[in-house]
């Protein structure tokens, strides 16, 4: 059983005449044969291969670093909020330290700790 391979004509004609020389024709069509089907799937592996895998500049921990500080903002806002003045009676509330102090410390807290969290890199 003769194997044949039409991309045989690829190889130079001076290369296969010095094959030629060492071995016998049938031989040396199966050796071309599988060299052609050899670089076929290299190069089908290198293409493969060759293809930049997306990197994600942030990774899963600078994620979640970013939605503690995001946390961190919001319950700080909740904690700045609440009931104002309603109509003729004052709301004493309003100069709570909770409101005044606790709240925009922690939001404050959450902004300045977001770069970290973009910033920081796995080692």
């Amino acid at each position: 059983m003769k194997k044949t391979c039409k991309d045989s004509e690829k190889f130079s004609a001076k290369k296969i005449k010095n094959v030629a020389k060492r071995v016998d024709k049938g031989f040396l069509r199966l050796y071309l044969c599988t060299k052609i089907q050899k670089n076929r799937k290299m190069a089908k592996e290198t293409k493969k291969t060759d293809k930049p895998q997306p990197m994600m500049p942030l990774g899963k921990v600078n994620f979640i670093l970013m939605a503690a500080c995001m946390l961190l903002i919001v319950i700080g806002l909740c904690l700045m909020g609440g009931s104002a003045n309603e109509g003729d009676t004052f709301n004493y509330e309003i100069f709570s330290s909770t409101r005044t102090t606790v709240g925009p410390m922690l939001a404050l807290l959450g902004f300045v700790l977001m770069a970290p969290a973009i910033l920081y890199r796995k080692k």
